[in-house]
């Protein structure tokens, strides 16, 4: 995956209101979507946003995810952008969509939650969910512990901090977009 974070008048070309996240599909590029368009305000949402993220698919070995000029080309592209369209890119970033959960959620006295814990797809925003979750459920944890109880009576090493269907229903929904 190839994510560009940067400020653009999208305006023109996102001009439905009642759409936050936009899966474009464009044949040129194959594949059930061509590039997902986030809008990142941070003074306005919608069509009028200042910031966008654009995520595009690249296989692993794919070379050209790491050419700067070849990412925007594309990325133009599937946007319908002409050449000579303005915008700051902020930051290019290559990373690998996976679904993982840890086999341990403590070390001695460390308790793993969140990102730590667990990584998915953000599809469906469940990542956050997933670590209030976790702290939630350590918490009462943390307090029965203080309040006397003995601490494997509460958390073992081999107690999931994320129930597994949220990483395969993250994972899922990520590639049948």
């Amino acid at each position: 995956m190839v994510s560009i974070h940067m400020t653009a008048d999208l305006s023109q070309w996102a001009t439905d209101d009642d759409i936050l996240i936009r899966w474009l599909v464009n044949p040129d590029f194959g594949g059930s979507w061509s590039g997902v368009l986030v809008p990142m305000g941070p003074e306005h949402w919608g069509p009028e946003s200042e910031e966008w993220v654009f995520h595009m698919q690249y296989a692993t070995d794919d070379a050209d995810a790491m050419q700067e000029e070849k990412v925007l080309g594309r990325m133009r592209a599937s946007l319908g952008l002409p050449q000579d369209f303005d915008f700051t890119v902020h930051r290019i970033s290559q990373w690998v969509m996976e679904g993982v959960i840890s086999d341990k959620f403590r070390a001695g006295r460390v308790f793993f939650v969140g990102d730590a814990a667990h990584r998915h797809p953000p599809t469906g925003g469940l990542g956050l969910t997933s670590a209030i979750h976790d702290v939630y459920n350590l918490t009462w944890k943390l307090q029965a512990v203080l309040s006397g109880r003995p601490a494997t009576d509460c958390w073992t090493p081999t107690r999931p901090s994320v129930n597994p269907s949220t990483r395969t229903t993250s994972t899922t929904r990520s590639r049948t977009r």
